[in-house]
């Protein structure tokens, strides 16, 4: 075996191979298994309003419909895709849509663990608008959504990082 990795049993398959394809199936494994935390809700009977009844990584469930991709809540409980230019820096052309709608609060999702930044200029351009803002990961932002008066609530929801 001059230079060569020591084969598994006649099979001819490298130990490094192996290994590599170990660390690869673990690393899915971790990461497509729900490893993320998942935050769960069951609203009130007779609670008014859309409520988030599920939450983990990459996914949101609204009222019995799962989504996976960004979202946006409007007053009224009328939810739709939201395509910010880049969702992990919200800038205030990703939000001008909501804020036009009439809202008083805007609460801002920023992913599973919060890796969405919300910028100084995000915020001015909020403030500006009389609109209260709060910033969380989006499990914070979940609990407090539903835990929220729906009336003049807007949100937007970053689902992955």
């Amino acid at each position: 075996m001059s230079g060569e990795i020591a084969n598994c049993e006649g099979l001819g398959v490298p130990v490094k191979f192996l290994l590599f394809l170990l660390t690869l199936l673990f690393i899915c494994v971790f990461v497509f298994s729900g490893c993320s935390n998942e935050t769960t809700f069951t609203p009130a009977a007779g609670s008014k309003g859309p409520a988030i009844t599920g939450y983990s990584f990459g996914k949101m469930t609204i009222d019995g419909k799962t989504h996976t991709t960004e979202i946006q809540i409007f007053p009224g409980g009328n939810v739709q895709k939201w395509s910010p230019q880049d969702p992990h820096y919200i800038v205030p052309s990703d939000i001008e849509e909501i804020v036009n709608s009439g809202i008083d609060t805007l609460i801002i999702g920023t992913g599973d663990v919060g890796n969405a930044a919300v910028p100084e200029e995000t915020l001015q351009f909020l403030k500006s608008r009389s609109i209260n803002v709060r910033v969380l990961n989006s499990h914070k932002a979940m609990e407090l959504f539903n835990s929220s008066l729906k009336e003049k609530l807007g949100a937007v929801f970053h689902l992955n990082c």
